[in-house]
């Protein structure tokens, strides 16, 4: 998406930046960043006219001149900083004032742990290089064209979830923004239907997860609707998937309760081992995908559905991937 503009070179890496950014909000090193280490960094370094408060034009000269990050970051980075110490404010602020940094002074309620003032900042830049509605204005960013690498490379920022996020776009294109892995989507359902891991999914613990979470209204039944939103704003699956899945069970999809499982809450006929469960759900997937060529480009689950088949430790051992692998 980004290649490395040459006319970054002289800005230095991504990382360093980043690197002289966390140095400054944890000047003792202790893992913190702390109220009082916030106000004194807006005090000694923002606050040029020493008016007790950080301008736009304060924060953007700071953000590039001092740590050569662009302009565009800077403001994406500045918005919800704003939003922040506004909701801390007593009294209403000049509309001049865009940030009186005096709220963080004794503030002991604000401890960022580094790993979440990491994960803010790599949210606000993964963010911003997402974004569809710039991003051909950000074809030269020196932030954006330096982000892949230092994902990957940077062990401050590796394994953060807003790397993730972008690596996983970045592989599989836009259609898996805020996605997730595939591996991870099946691992979580296998786990709540496997909830006590003992390697078999049983008629109690199918009701205990239709009760918990599905049947919003409690009416001991789950509807489509009901479905289709667990499966896509929890697990993160496509709807086209949610919907094989459901029908690949044998029930009705037309009437108002899809599912009556009441029944399970006594059911000890029911024990579907592990990777059985696994492979119904890995062979409703194959099902959706084999149908139309497209959907490897326009639904994530079929997107990622080769790789994770391929490396993911769970998938690859089941013996539908297997059989997907081998007739792909």
């Amino acid at each position: 998406m980004f290649a490395f503009a040459q006319s970054c070179a002289d800005k230095g890496s991504l990382s360093s930046r980043f690197a002289a950014n966390l140095k400054i909000n944890d000047p003792n090193h202790d893992g913190v960043v702390t109220g009082d280490e916030i106000y004194a960094d807006f005090k000694d370094n923002y606050d040029t006219d020493m008016d007790g408060c950080c301008s736009e034009k304060e924060w953007v000269d700071h953000w590039t001149s001092f740590y050569k990050f662009s302009p565009e970051f800077a403001r994406a980075r500045l918005a919800p900083v704003v939003v922040s110490a506004a909701a801390m404010q007593t009294s209403t602020p000049p509309a001049s004032c865009l940030i009186k940094y005096d709220v963080y002074q004794g503030n002991t309620n604000i401890r960022f742990p580094i790993a979440d003032f990491v994960e803010a900042n790599a949210q606000n830049l993964v963010g911003m290089c997402l974004n569809s509605s710039i991003i051909s204005s950000l074809k030269d960013n020196c932030d954006c064209s330096d982000l892949k690498a230092t994902c990957i490379n940077d062990m401050t920022f590796n394994g953060t979830m807003a790397c993730d996020n972008f690596l996983n776009v970045q592989q599989f294109g836009a259609v898996c923004d805020g996605k997730g892995y595939i591996g991870d989507r099946f691992l979580s359902n296998v786990n709540i239907n496997d909830a006590d891991n003992d390697g078999f999914v049983t008629g109690p613990e199918i009701f205990v997860d239709f009760a918990q979470n599905y049947d919003v209204n409690n009416d001991s039944c789950c509807s489509l609707q009901e479905w289709n939103n667990r499966w896509e704003t929890y697990f993160k699956f496509s709807k086209a998937y949610a919907v094989k899945r459901l029908t690949d069970i044998s029930v009705d999809i037309n009437v108002p309760c899809v599912i009556n499982y009441a029944s399970y809450k006594t059911d000890s006929s029911t024990k579907i081992p592990r990777n059985v469960f696994l492979q119904n759900n890995i062979q409703s997937l194959v099902a959706v995908c084999s149908n139309d060529a497209d959907l490897y480009r326009t639904n994530c689950d079929c997107a990622q559905l080769k790789d994770g088949c391929t490396n993911d430790a769970l998938l690859s051992a089941n013996v539908a991937c297997k059989g997907f692998i081998n007739g792909a």
